[in-house]
């Protein structure tokens, strides 16, 4: 027996969440990384009540370990539909090891349902037979009691029965069907991906990491110089971030910031050479015009979109700081684990500043269409509110959201939006 592990939950079952438990967990997880497993595992076998430092542990497991607890816990479940510990391992599995959660696919719905799970790849693995029974049930149900059912569906990637569960989705809520295949990552009309699979992470450059660093808590520091998506991965491309482009917004008229300039490959198919991803951070979220959107030159310089230039420049606009400048890495995280990542599950502790990948939606999916061709556009990047800024600020997309940026291919447009809660 650990004796720091039965002091952890001793004194969460004693006291709850009157007592944070994530210090005594960071020094188990600094001694001994090993014992977070033993950690998760009695934490189950005693069923308490689910906390928040629990879920940071689960996010500082190796993967072998995370399997081992996630099929642990799957297991419990299934036996103990209402076991609070095991659900709650089994809702954060269902984005970090949905490959375990195999054999009861109609528990499966229950939890993610009960979790508000908005994963997609634990449905790339239904079975046809399961796809076809759920489709035939959609046909005859009424109301909207089969909404996780039928999205479930649609995110399987199983076409012969996309198209049913639209429909039902679409009669169910009254909501278009094309904006539930966006919820999925797809454009109905083409069938083609909004997004690929294989996400690259931002490595920050030590000086932006030790403004990072200055603006959290010392426990978050300590958390995230353990996280892999913050300290791990293997180095794929260079990328530069920050400064004033030459180009300047069609709204105030102020120079465009550069959000990274990156090889092309990594944003569209047919792209090459050098792209620069840049943005007016003033006017994007506060211009009150929507998505801002830039045409790209043969040089992959972004100018301001044409649709969106006033003779008149913006007077109403404040300022929200100028991006450190740095170079940066994209980096591969080994294995399937990260492609997939929640931006509430995360809580602040991931790194969710990705090129590529499936999107951390802050809200529900927003694929602005192409100004020039209409064509629903991709995500390529996400960039979370950790960006230091030159004065020592960190840049907040809103209250603490999520910037995404998009880019139509055949038009090379790109796009850019934030959510936040």
């Amino acid at each position: 027996m650990n004796p720091l592990i039965d002091s952890i939950l001793s004194r969460h079952a004693r006291d709850g969440h009157r007592v944070d438990s994530v210090i005594p967990m960071l020094d188990l997880a600094e001694q001994d990384p090993a014992a977070l497993e033993t950690l998760l595992m009695q934490s189950m076998r005693c069923d308490c009540t689910p906390a928040t430092f629990l879920d940071r542990a689960l996010g500082l497991l190796t993967d072998d370990r995370l399997i081992a607890v996630a099929d642990a816990a799957w297991r419990t479940l299934l036996g103990d539909p209402a076991h609070r510990q095991a659900r709650q391992i089994v809702g954060y599995a269902l984005y970090q090891a949905c490959d375990v959660l195999i054999d009861d696919w109609e528990a499966l719905l229950a939890v993610a349902g009960q979790q508000g799970c908005a994963a997609t790849y634990p449905w790339r693995g239904l079975p046809a037979d399961v796809a076809a029974r759920w489709a035939v049930a959609l046909e005859a149900a009424e109301g909207r009691d089969d909404v996780d059912r039928a999205l479930a569906l649609v995110k399987s990637g199983r076409v012969t029965v996309q198209d049913r569960a639209l429909a039902y989705l679409a009669r169910a809520t009254g909501q278009a069907a094309d904006a539930w295949a966006h919820e999925a990552g797809l454009d109905r009309k083409t069938a083609a991906p909004l997004h690929t699979d294989q996400p690259l992470h931002l490595r920050f450059a030590p000086a932006q990491r030790a403004a990072q660093n200055a603006d959290a808590a010392p426990w978050r520091r300590r958390l995230w110089r353990l996280h892999a998506t913050w300290s791990q991965g293997e180095s794929r491309s260079h990328a530069h971030m920050g400064g004033h482009l030459q180009a300047r917004c069609g709204v105030c008229h102020a120079p465009l910031q550069r959000l990274l300039s990156l090889d092309a490959r990594h944003v569209g198919a047919t792209a090459e050479g050098v792209l620069t991803l840049g943005l007016c951070l003033d006017c994007c979220g506060w211009s009150g015009i929507g998505p801002l959107f830039y045409r790209h030159a043969a040089e992959g310089l972004p100018q301001a979109h044409p649709s969106q230039c006033r003779d008149v420049p913006a007077a109403d606009v404040e300022g929200c700081g100028v991006l450190m400048e740095a170079d940066v890495e994209l980096v591969s995280l080994p294995g399937q684990r990260w492609r997939e990542q929640d931006w509430g599950v995360s809580n602040h502790d991931e790194n969710l500043s990705r090129v590529g990948g499936a999107p951390s939606w802050v809200q529900s999916a927003q694929y602005p269409s192409c100004p020039d061709c209409g064509a629903a556009m991709p995500v390529v990047m996400q960039l979370d509110s950790v960006l230091p800024t030159v004065d020592g600020g960190i840049l907040l997309w809103g209250s603490g959201g999520m910037l995404y940026t998009y880019w139509c291919d055949g038009c090379a447009v790109s796009a850019h939006l934030w959510q936040c809660t």
